[in-house]
C-alpha cells in the first residue's frame, strides 16, 4: 500500500496545494470538473480516495499516488470568503 494521508494534511496535487478534507473508503459520486454532472469514484480500504480542498478554488478527488506532503510556506494566493467556503464544501 502507498502513502496514506489524513484529514487536515497539507498536500501538493497536480492542481496545486490543498488540504485533505476527507479520506473515503467506499465508492461515491463526485462532481466532474466543477459542474453539475457527477462521476462514480471507486474507493476501498486498500485504495482510498482523498478529497482535497484546493488552495485556489474548489475540491477534487485524488489517489494517494498523485499527492505529496507539503506545507503552506506562503500565504494562500486567494483568501476571499467565497474561495474559503468552496474549499470546505
Amino acid at each position: 500500500m502507498g502513502t496514506r494521508y489524513d484529514e487536515g494534511d497539507v498536500v501538493g496535487t497536480p492542481n496545486g496545494r490543498g488540504v485533505v478534507a476527507a479520506v473515503l473508503t467506499e465508492g461515491f459520486e463526485f462532481p466532474r470538473d466543477g459542474g453539475e454532472e457527477e462521476t462514480e469514484v471507486s474507493a476501498s480500504d486498500d485504495r482510498p480516495a482523498h478529497v482535497v480542498g484546493l488552495e485556489t478554488e474548489g475540491s477534487t478527488g485524488y489517489r494517494a499516488s498523485a499527492l505529496e506532503a507539503t506545507g503552506f510556506d506562503d500565504e494562500p494566493e486567494r483568501t476571499d470568503r467565497e474561495v474559503l467556503t468552496n474549499m470546505v464544501s
